[in-house]
Protein backbone atom coordinates (compact mmCIF):
# COMPACT_ATOMS: atom_id res chain seq x y z
CA UNK A 1 0.00 0.00 0.00
CA UNK A 2 1.26 3.48 -0.88
CA UNK A 3 1.01 4.82 2.69
CA UNK A 4 3.24 1.98 3.95
CA UNK A 5 5.70 2.58 1.14
CA UNK A 6 5.77 6.28 1.98
CA UNK A 7 6.29 5.44 5.63
CA UNK A 8 9.06 2.94 4.98
CA UNK A 9 10.75 5.41 2.59
CA UNK A 10 10.79 7.86 5.50
CA UNK A 11 12.38 5.26 7.81
CA UNK A 12 15.03 4.51 5.18
CA UNK A 13 15.71 8.20 4.49
CA UNK A 14 16.16 8.89 8.20
CA UNK A 15 18.44 5.86 8.62
CA UNK A 16 20.58 6.94 5.64
CA UNK A 17 20.76 10.51 6.96
CA UNK A 18 21.80 9.34 10.44
CA UNK A 19 24.38 6.80 9.24
CA UNK A 20 25.92 9.51 7.06
CA UNK A 21 25.77 11.96 9.99
CA UNK A 22 27.83 9.48 12.04
CA UNK A 23 30.55 9.76 9.41
CA UNK A 24 30.52 6.18 8.17
CA UNK A 25 29.82 4.86 4.67
CA UNK A 26 26.14 4.22 4.04
CA UNK A 27 25.96 0.63 2.84
CA UNK A 28 23.00 -1.75 2.68
CA UNK A 29 24.26 -3.87 5.62
CA UNK A 30 24.30 -0.83 7.94
CA UNK A 31 20.77 0.13 6.90
CA UNK A 32 19.63 -3.48 7.46
CA UNK A 33 21.15 -3.48 10.97
CA UNK A 34 19.76 -0.06 11.87
CA UNK A 35 16.23 -0.84 10.69
CA UNK A 36 16.37 -4.50 11.74
CA UNK A 37 15.31 -5.59 8.24
CA UNK A 38 16.75 -8.45 6.16
CA UNK A 39 19.52 -7.59 3.68
CA UNK A 40 17.47 -8.76 0.63
CA UNK A 41 14.54 -6.54 1.69
CA UNK A 42 16.87 -3.57 2.12
CA UNK A 43 18.42 -4.15 -1.33
CA UNK A 44 15.00 -4.33 -2.95
CA UNK A 45 13.80 -1.18 -1.20
CA UNK A 46 17.00 0.78 -1.94
CA UNK A 47 16.67 -0.14 -5.63
CA UNK A 48 13.09 1.14 -5.59
CA UNK A 49 14.23 4.36 -3.90
CA UNK A 50 16.94 4.74 -6.54
CA UNK A 51 14.31 4.52 -9.29
CA UNK A 52 12.27 7.11 -7.36
CA UNK A 53 15.40 9.34 -7.44
CA UNK A 54 15.62 9.52 -3.63
CA UNK A 55 19.04 7.87 -3.41
CA UNK A 56 22.12 7.35 -5.58
CA UNK A 57 24.39 4.31 -5.43
CA UNK A 58 27.99 4.70 -6.53
CA UNK A 59 30.31 2.08 -8.05
CA UNK A 60 31.46 1.07 -4.53
CA UNK A 61 27.82 0.43 -3.54
CA UNK A 62 27.81 3.40 -1.19
CA UNK A 63 24.38 4.99 -0.91
CA UNK A 64 23.80 8.73 -0.76
CA UNK A 65 20.72 10.90 -0.75
CA UNK A 66 19.78 12.83 -3.88
CA UNK A 67 18.82 16.48 -3.47
CA UNK A 68 15.13 15.57 -3.15
CA UNK A 69 15.90 12.61 -0.85
CA UNK A 70 17.98 14.88 1.37
CA UNK A 71 15.23 17.50 1.56
CA UNK A 72 12.70 14.87 2.71
CA UNK A 73 15.21 13.31 5.15
CA UNK A 74 15.99 16.68 6.77
CA UNK A 75 12.27 17.26 7.35
CA UNK A 76 11.80 13.83 8.94
CA UNK A 77 14.89 14.11 11.15
CA UNK A 78 13.89 17.65 12.17
CA UNK A 79 10.33 16.61 13.13
CA UNK A 80 11.64 13.52 14.95
CA UNK A 81 14.16 15.48 17.03
CA UNK A 82 11.71 18.30 17.80
CA UNK A 83 9.21 15.64 18.93
CA UNK A 84 11.91 14.15 21.20
CA UNK A 85 12.50 17.60 22.74
CA UNK A 86 8.78 17.99 23.41
CA UNK A 87 8.44 14.51 24.88
CA UNK A 88 11.46 14.86 27.19
CA UNK A 89 11.17 18.54 28.22
CA UNK A 90 7.42 18.94 28.50
CA UNK A 91 5.95 15.47 28.91
CA UNK A 92 8.77 14.03 30.99
CA UNK A 93 9.52 10.82 29.09
CA UNK A 94 13.02 9.40 29.32
CA UNK A 95 15.18 9.59 26.20
CA UNK A 96 14.60 5.97 25.13
CA UNK A 97 10.82 6.19 25.39
CA UNK A 98 10.89 9.60 23.71
CA UNK A 99 12.83 8.17 20.77
CA UNK A 100 10.26 5.38 20.24
CA UNK A 101 7.33 7.77 20.53
CA UNK A 102 9.00 10.30 18.21
CA UNK A 103 9.25 7.52 15.59
CA UNK A 104 5.45 7.49 15.57
CA UNK A 105 4.92 11.23 15.85
CA UNK A 106 7.37 12.36 13.15
CA UNK A 107 4.99 11.12 10.42
CA UNK A 108 2.00 12.98 11.84
CA UNK A 109 3.55 16.42 12.34
CA UNK A 110 2.61 18.88 9.59
CA UNK A 111 4.82 21.74 8.45
CA UNK A 112 2.57 24.22 10.30
CA UNK A 113 2.81 22.23 13.55
CA UNK A 114 6.57 21.77 13.08
CA UNK A 115 7.04 25.56 12.88
CA UNK A 116 4.92 26.18 15.99
CA UNK A 117 6.60 23.31 17.84
CA UNK A 118 10.06 24.78 17.18
CA UNK A 119 8.82 28.17 18.37
CA UNK A 120 7.19 26.79 21.56
CA UNK A 121 10.35 24.80 22.35
CA UNK A 122 12.49 27.95 21.93
CA UNK A 123 14.09 26.85 18.65
CA UNK A 124 16.29 24.08 20.09
CA UNK A 125 19.45 23.26 18.16
CA UNK A 126 19.99 19.76 19.61
CA UNK A 127 17.81 16.78 20.52
CA UNK A 128 17.82 15.42 24.10
CA UNK A 129 20.59 12.99 23.10
CA UNK A 130 22.74 15.79 21.68
CA UNK A 131 22.09 15.30 17.96
CA UNK A 132 21.87 18.43 15.84
CA UNK A 133 18.34 19.40 14.80
CA UNK A 134 18.69 20.21 11.10
CA UNK A 135 17.02 23.29 9.63
CA UNK A 136 15.17 22.96 6.33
Amino acid sequence: DMADLHDSNEHYLMAIYEIDEEGVAVIRARIARRLNISAPSVSEHINRMESQKLVKINEKNIISLTKSGHKIAVGIVRRHRLAECLLVSYIGLDKNDAHKEADRLEHAISEKVEKKLAEVLGFPTHSPDGKIIPVN
